[in-house]
């Protein structure tokens, strides 16, 4: 048939058998009708090289290319595979089989924010590092951009997990009335590290304006430990509140920390270290700077009633109405006697009538 030495009947008769002149050009459109199905299903020619369902396929596809490219393909495949939408390129090729692989792991996942390292597909975690890459230089071209944004692609994974810790810290607001997470928070130990990282880059003056006036809105404080003396004022008022007075005990058992925290700020408020605006707050709330002080006056006022009452100062040690008043009274003398009473409460009690006791005092101390 090649040589032109058949006869034309015998030409007829083979063909309308359904022979085969050419078996190579036979099964290139076997192929090529593959491929067409294929395109017809996924929209694409870019059949994956070693793809489960028709392992021919992609290596058909593959041997097309290099013909292609060695120009060693008629003009006629040229065109008809061109008008199918055929690649040429071998990049494109690849670049689909791994889209493929992230469609897969999105279905699976739910999200396509595969990690670097990922055992299951160690290169899909750098394709997707590389696409990222390629879009923030303008080089990915619209349509991959456009299929990758179809699937949920994330391109900035930082602002994305930003994003994520941030409605976290949305929810622990509603549910909490504050943006104080603890730093290990059993529920989710990494929001409490996150708001450490965002005070750091806040006072770095390594975050956008954005970010600050969000979490700002949020009633986010940047100051840790102003955050910390927020919460214990909180506590505070509720005890003033229910006990009507601020002298919390040191070792009080329903919040240890509230009784220590007090004594906190009356050594910082004696060194004058204490700021105005903590000062003011806590003195609207009627916080007691000397308790001992407090107390000593409270026990000086029913000394004074008791000397209006009675015309006199000399309490009996164990007086029955009061008994705490005879006793502080034997305090003050001793104190007196050892030179451990301040000028300015020996004036009081003396301005009262108060006596001391005749043996010689020593020298007073302020």
């Amino acid at each position: 048939y090649r040589l032109g030495k058949l006869s034309a009947e015998r030409i007829t008769r083979l063909e309308a058998l359904g022979f085969v002149w050419d078996p190579l050009e036979a099964g290139w459109e076997e192929m090529f009708q593959a491929l067409t199905a294929y395109k017809a299903r996924e929209q694409h020619c870019n059949v994956p090289k070693h793809w489960s369902k028709n392992p021919a396929l992609g290596r058909w596809c593959s041997n097309q290319r290099q013909a292609y490219w060695q120009g060693k393909m008629s003009t006629e495949r040229i065109t008809r595979l061109e008008a199918l939408g055929f690649v040429w390129g071998l990049y494109e090729t690849g670049w689909e089989e791994m889209f493929q692989s992230l469609t897969a792991y999105k279905a699976r996942e739910q999200h396509c924010n595969v990690p670097i390292h990922w055992p299951e597909n160690p290169a899909l975690g750098s394709w997707c590092s590389m696409q990222r890459k390629a879009y923030k230089a303008g080089k990915l071209s619209a349509e991959h951009i456009k299929r990758l944004d179809a699937l949920g692609f994330v391109w900035d994974t930082q602002e994305a997990g930003w994003e994520e810790m941030f409605q976290a810290l949305t929810a622990y607001k509603a549910r909490e009335q504050h943006c104080n997470v603890p730093h290990r928070w059993p529920e989710n130990p990494a929001l409490g590290s996150w708001c450490s990282n965002q005070r750091q880059a806040y006072w770095q003056r390594k975050m956008s304006a954005e970010r600050i006036t969000r979490l700002e809105a949020l009633g986010f404080v940047w100051d840790q430990l102003e955050a910390g003396w927020e919460e214990m004022f909180k506590a505070l008022t509720a005890f003033k509140v229910r006990e009507l007075h601020c002298n919390v005990p040191q070792r009080w058992p329903e919040k240890p920390a509230l009784g220590r925290w007090c004594s906190t700020q009356r050594k910082a408020y004696k060194k004058g270290i204490l700021s105005p605006e903590h000062v003011t707050r806590l003195d609207a709330l009627g916080f007691v700077w000397d308790p001992l002080e407090t107390e000593w006056q409270e026990i000086f006022q029913k000394l004074t009633a008791y000397k209006s009452r009675e015309h006199h100062c000399n309490v009996p040690r164990d007086w029955s109405e009061n008994p705490e008043l005879g006793n502080w009274c034997t305090v003050q003398c001793r104190a007196y006697r050892k030179g451990k009473l301040s000028t300015e409460r020996i004036k009081q009690l003396e301005t009262l009538g108060f006596e001391w006791p005749r043996a010689k005092r020593s020298i007073r101390t302020l």
